[in-house]
């Protein structure tokens, strides 16, 4: 099980081993580190862990989700996924039709309007719309890889 919420956040910083590119998390998630703030961003490190806030002209907070970031560290992204779960494995069982092809393009764009809507944006650097499909499979491929490893 899992401890208190700040010591489980505090655990997220110190699990991550470095890698090639930066892993992007939101500024709860670090306590005690280091910042420097320019007008329009904000920068916060943790040994290898940046995160980048970066002001608007709404005045609403932008994150910016990297290449390497994990849905558990964005409860709002992984709500959504946990809410849709059951629904994408029933279309997966479909086996490459065309209903489940756009099945999957809907939810990635969902995904992508919640995620704007809470503050994030997926890097433009990395991510296209089939990256963040892959990565909505890999989440819901490694969920079903954790559930044959209890089996």
């Amino acid at each position: 099980g899992r401890s208190s919420k700040s010591q489980s956040q505090t655990s997220v910083v110190k699990r991550l081993k470095p890698r090639a590119t930066t892993a992007f998390v939101r500024p709860q998630e670090m306590d005690n580190h280091e910042s420097k703030t320019t007008p329009s961003t904000t920068y916060t490190r943790a040994s290898n862990i940046t995160a980048m806030n970066t002001n608007t002209t709404s005045g609403m907070s932008k994150f910016i989700l990297r290449k390497s970031f994990s849905w558990k560290s964005y409860p709002e992204l992984e709500a959504f996924l946990i809410e849709n779960r059951d629904e994408y494995f029933q279309h997966s069982a479909l086996n490459y039709t065309m209903e489940q092809k756009l099945y999957n393009n809907r939810l990635t764009g969902r995904m992508i309007v919640l995620s704007k809507s809470c503050g994030y944006v997926f890097d433009p650097d990395f991510f296209t719309f089939s990256k963040i499909r892959d990565r909505i499979r890999c989440y819901f491929k490694t969920y079903v890889q954790r559930l044959k490893k209890r089996a």
